[in-house]
């Protein structure tokens, strides 16, 4: 059976009728609990978790959002299907990380001059560097990864860009689709179920997905 990441469903989907986003202040509480305010939907953002901004692509429909992201992600669509509808995704600036994956290049995004940050919201020194400059940071979270978080990252970022009305379609669709799915697979003994192996290619090279990542929710839904 076919699985297919929520992520990857937003963005198939970009081509769906939308709204265009308010210009009215926002207030979005973030995963950690943190309350952000910024003056209108955010016009420039830098982001850095994985994938995070392939859903502002698909949510917006553009990248015009955009103004930096993370070097891997910039990867991720610029060779996958992605890079085939947003093209001009290849020129966006990749310079935002300091180190490893998800450390802050703080100069580096203050230069590109951005309304907010999206960033995990864990460990705390991969945020703090940011709010010491006085950039907003609209934190996410990453663990566990259930369904359930998902969703709620989601939720913030569609509100951060004042796209909830499209979100909602979006889940509408994810929801009576995971429905089927659920119902076509109730009768099935769990023991009559295949184990699988979800190889998937990162960084040059390739790892396994494991029981607490975003796939695990997939593979065990069918």
């Amino acid at each position: 059976m076919r699985r297919i990441s929520l992520a990857a469903a937003l963005a198939a989907a970009f081509f769906l009728p939308f709204r265009a986003a308010s210009a009215d202040p926002i207030t979005v509480t973030d995963l950690r609990g943190v309350e952000v305010t910024l003056p209108a939907p955010a016009e420039r953002l830098a982001i850095i978790p994985i994938p995070m901004a392939s859903v502002v692509m698909a949510l917006d429909g553009s990248t015009g959002r955009i103004a930096a992201m993370n070097p891997t992600a910039i990867q991720s669509v610029t060779e996958g299907f992605l890079g085939q509808i947003y093209p001009e995704a290849a020129d966006i600036p990749s310079d935002i990380i300091a180190s490893g994956q998800f450390a802050p290049n703080v100069e580096a995004i203050l230069a590109h001059g951005v309304d907010a940050v999206i960033q995990w919201k864990s460990p705390t020194d991969i945020i703090a560097p940011l709010e010491a400059v006085g950039l907003p940071v609209i934190g996410l979270q990453n663990d566990p990864a259930t369904q359930e978080i998902n969703e709620q990252n989601l939720t913030v970022l569609a509100t951060v860009i004042g796209q909830e009305a499209r979100l909602a379609e979006f889940l509408a669709l994810h929801h009576a689709r995971r429905a089927e799915i659920e119902a076509a697979v109730a009768d099935i003994p769990e023991a009559d179920r295949p184990s699988v192996l979800y190889l998937r290619a990162q960084g040059g090279q390739t790892r396994a997905a494991g029981t607490n990542t975003y796939r695990n929710f997939w593979i065990t839904l069918a």
